[in-house]
This record gives C-alpha cells, sequence and structure tokens, in this order.
C-alpha cells in the first residue's frame, strides 16, 4: 500500500484545496450571468456556508486516511451524495426548522430555496470528488513502491 508515501498534510492540503475549488466553480458558474460581478460575494458566502463542511472533511480524512487511500474511487463516488443528504438534513432541521412530516406525509423537499442550495452544493461535491481523486491517484502513482517484486519470471510462475 502506497500510503506511507502519502504525508497527512500533503493529504489536508489536497482535501482543503479541493473544497475551495469546489466553492469556485459554482460561484463562478452562477455569478456568469452578472458578469461575474458576483463572484467574489458568491465564493465569499459559498466559504463562509461551506465551513462546517470543510471542516467535517478534514476530520474524515484525518480520521479514516488508510481507508480513503485503499478505496480511494468509492469516497470519492459517495462524497457528493452524503454531501447533499447531510446538508439537506442540517438545512431542514436547523436552517427551515421545520420537521420532516407534516399532515399530509412526507415534505422535506417542498421548499424551492432547498433545490437552489442542493443543486449548486451537488455540482461543487463534484468538482471537488473529481479534483480529490485526481490529484491523489497521481501523487500514488508518483511515488515509490515499496513493496518488493513477486519474481523475475512473472506472476504466475
Amino acid at each position: 500500500m502506497k500510503i506511507a508515501n502519502s504525508a497527512l498534510l500533503d493529504d489536508l492540503l489536497r482535501a482543503l484545496g479541493c473544497s475551495a475549488l469546489g466553492i469556485a466553480v459554482p460561484a463562478f458558474v452562477l455569478s456568469i450571468p452578472s458578469a461575474l460581478t458576483l463572484f467574489p460575494i458568491l465564493f465569499f458566502f459559498g466559504m463562509m456556508l461551506g465551513l462546517p463542511a470543510i471542516v467535517v472533511v478534514l476530520v474524515l480524512v484525518i480520521s479514516f486516511r488508510a481507508n480513503i487511500h485503499r478505496n480511494l474511487g468509492a469516497w470519492c463516488f459517495a462524497a457528493p451524495f452524503l454531501t447533499v443528504i447531510v446538508t439537506a438534513i442540517f438545512a431542514q432541521a436547523v436552517l427551515v426548522g421545520e420537521s420532516w412530516f407534516n399532515e399530509r406525509g412526507y415534505e422535506a423537499f417542498r421548499h424551492l430555496d432547498m433545490v437552489f442550495l442542493l443543486v449548486p452544493m451537488f455540482f461543487g461535491a463534484m468538482v471537488s470528488a473529481g479534483l480529490f481523486y485526481r490529484w491523489t491517484w497521481e501523487a500514488e502513482q508518483r511515488a515509490p513502491d515499496f513493496l518488493p517484486p513477486i519474481s523475475k519470471k512473472g506472476f504466475w510462475s
């Protein structure tokens, strides 16, 4: 396993950089109609609203570092979906302050504001996960492998 070649600080900086770019790309896309004048404002508020998510990402990278390196594709595939689910639960419970159920049944996403929050969040999480996958994969490919070769003749001999 090549995790010994990847320092913890490198992993944290990679996750932090990917999170910042994951916030910058949707802010850039959403500010195109305003001739990019809203980009600094959207990026600033995106960073402020995304700060708890960034802290959670950094804690996850520290806690599950070996598992992330072993199952990099699975973690990066699941990350955008988990981000949207956690954000939806947080927004519904804390920001909206209503229960998940009412007299007519399940209506957690009846607010149109929730859709406008979750779509850029999913897009940014996809950008972050894709960048983290690519940068981590490249770092592992550049790193020397410390496992000895199996045999000079080949694997099956």
